[in-house]
């Protein structure tokens, strides 16, 4: 399989080159710690093609260190037919910014995910001490979690079109995943909870705060974009969404709702911008 597929994109890869995306993960249950690599091209027809080449465990005990990791990714893309020769000029790789990664990849030609980049963004404006200044918006999401909670043990969840997303740190965008199934769903859940004798369960969730949901709105547009696989190429779509969503950001300030969180979102995206202009 492996000389198979080797055979195929090593002449692609020596015409054109090619982008890798890798990225590590540890599973919950053996804590055993993957990498991936992950082979993005064109074919000789000009049709993008994105394969996943492999997941790597690491060995137990092995440090994920810059030179264990390079060790490890350097191996398996070899077992490809994407030797030396290749990754110094026929290359690109897309990952991260953990500094792990990144000192593997020195030396490399490497750029960051931006996809990545607007979920570090989110995660950095929605932290507990910009919230801190926002007693709103905290309370909002406190609620929304706690809500959704309720509606998942009590079996409301059931009664329901959708089901009422819970907000998870590992998931990207899922603040906006929460509040828009809950606003898309306001009049039937109220209608449930005044049936179940529930109703202050949604007294802080109010139509004002759920214009959140508005904001977040287009860093998931973006985020779907910047991820686009297989239908369109996305390397020149960071420049311009950075722009779209520092416009955003900055009209979003002027709200006293969104303030706080608005503004360490363009801060963020304006350093990421200036970036992208010196590249």
């Amino acid at each position: 399989m492996q000389a198979s597929v080797a055979a195929e994109i090593k002449p692609i890869i020596e015409t054109y080159g090619c982008a890798i995306t890798t990225d590590i993960w540890t599973e919950g249950y053996h804590k055993t710690s993957f990498i991936s690599g992950t082979i993005h091209y064109t074919n000789n027809n000009f049709d993008l093609v994105s394969r996943v080449l492999f997941g790597a465990p690491f060995e137990s005990g092995v440090s994920k260190t810059g030179e264990n990791i390079r060790s490890l990714l350097f191996q398996k893309l070899c077992e490809f037919g994407i030797d030396a020769s290749l990754l110094s000029g026929r290359v690109v790789f897309v990952t991260d910014r953990g500094a792990n990664i990144v000192a593997a990849l020195r030396g490399y030609t490497r750029l960051n995910c931006n996809a990545h980049i607007l979920n570090i963004t989110l995660s950095s404006a929605f932290a507990p001490d910009v919230l801190a200044e926002s007693t709103e918006l905290s309370e909002l999401l406190t609620s929304a979690k706690k809500l959704v909670k309720y509606f998942k043990h009590s079996g409301l969840q059931n009664s329901l079109k959708k089901s009422l997303k819970q907000s998870i740190e590992t998931r990207w965008n899922s603040n906006y995943e929460m509040l828009d199934s809950i606003l898309q769903q306001h009049e039937e859940i109220c209608t449930l909870l005044l049936k179940n004798n529930q109703y202050e369960r949604i007294t802080q969730i109010s139509a004002n705060t759920l214009k959140t949901v508005a904001f977040l709105k287009l860093f998931k547009e973006a985020t779907n974009d910047l991820e686009s696989d297989n239908s369109t190429p996305s390397a020149s779509l960071p420049l311009p969404w950075s722009v779209k969503l520092i416009e955003h950001c900055q009209a979003a300030m002027l709200e006293s709702l969104l303030s706080g969180v608005a503004n360490v979102c363009a801060s963020r995206l304006e350093v990421t911008h200036l970036h992208h202009l010196s590249t």
